[in-house]
């Protein structure tokens, strides 16, 4: 992948993250309570949730996942961006650390 690539799509993903933030300033209109972020969450299941997986997710998907996503967000893709980008990249990568410590956790005290 080009850095021009993961400049793209990294700048995608910001858009994305913000309009969902916008968004969810809205009232919601439907009398349906809006889904829980991860942040609202608490314990094992924010941190799956931030991986993307599901509660019955196995420690192998998790590490999996937990790698896709580090490879996806590192800091080091963005390092020739802004600033802005690199402490965006950064605060992401604090956020999938901690969700997969907790989560490798978890399953150390299960076995």
């Amino acid at each position: 992948m080009s850095r021009a690539d993961a400049a793209d799509e990294f700048a995608s993903a910001i858009r994305a993250a913000l309009t969902s933030e916008k968004c969810g300033t809205h009232e919601n209109r439907s009398g349906v309570p809006p889904a829980k972020t991860a942040a609202e969450l608490s314990g094992l299941a924010a941190a799956l949730l931030l991986l993307g997986l599901r509660p019955e997710a196995s420690f192998g998907e998790a590490k999996a996942a937990y790698k896709n996503q580090a490879a996806r967000n590192h800091p080091d893709k963005v390092a020739h961006m802004a600033p802005e980008f690199r402490e965006l990249a950064e605060r992401r990568m604090r956020e999938l650390n901690a969700a997969y410590d907790q989560i490798r956790a978890f399953y150390k005290r299960r076995h």
